[in-house]
């Protein structure tokens, strides 16, 4: 599962970059009023869009802010053993993949103990995981629930709603997710939590989430 999960963060790292360089690079666009007539061509240059990428420290404190999770000796282990591979510079080129694993492998510590925290507790107690019930199997986590997840933590992890295209790479990311279980352990109710690990660990350590 830790192969899988890799994929899913590189999935979403390699979106995130060309969605943004899409919109970006568009040098004008049609635009209509509220009634929809037509008012003209925008032609004017594209400035140019800084984008800064969080420091280690940065990110560190930004995922216990938006997980609400302390600094537990396994959250500081892996910060210390991770923090030389990620950014000192700020800059968006060094963004690279013994980066992004890292941070991923950060990010899924907070994930852990963000579900260490809610997977006990009854649904209308928790703030990340209402519409999950962790004692049924994988397959009965159903497209509504699903979207509720994201809904609740592009929140509060991105501060906004999703977009379709983002809802569409992690539901995606969810069926790969699902189809790469054994057959022995579809039915196990430790694989929810697992797809939860994953969608948690791959928006706290998107691009969406690193860039500032």
């Amino acid at each position: 599962m830790k192969r899988h999960l890799k994929k899913n963060i590189f999935l979403w790292g390699f979106c995130v970059p060309v969605i943004m360089v899409s919109f970006m690079n568009c040098s004008q666009f049609e635009s209509t009023n509220n009634s929809g007539n037509y008012l003209g061509v925008i032609t004017s240059s594209v400035e140019e869009q800084n984008y800064t990428v969080q420091s280690a420290e940065q990110l560190a404190r930004s995922m216990a802010s938006v997980t609400g999770v302390t600094y537990v000796d396994s959250i500081v282990n892996e910060y210390n053993s991770r923090k030389a591979l990620m950014t000192t510079n700020y800059s968006i080129s060094s963004v690279n993949a013994p980066m992004l694993v890292s941070v991923a492998n950060l990010g899924s510590q907070y994930c852990e103990e963000l579900l260490k925290t809610e997977t006990p507790r009854a649904i209308n107690e928790r703030s990340y995981f209402k519409s999950i019930d962790f004692t049924k199997a994988v397959s009965m986590v159903d497209q509504t629930s699903f979207d509720l997840v994201l809904t609740s933590l592009g929140q509060k992890f991105w501060g906004r709603d999703l977009s379709s295209e983002e809802r569409k790479i992690l539901n995606e990311a969810k069926q790969e997710f699902i189809q790469a279980i054994p057959s022995n352990s579809t039915n196990s109710a430790a694989q929810t939590r697992a797809l939860m690990l994953s969608t948690c660990t791959g928006m706290l350590a998107s691009l969406e989430f690193i860039l500032i």
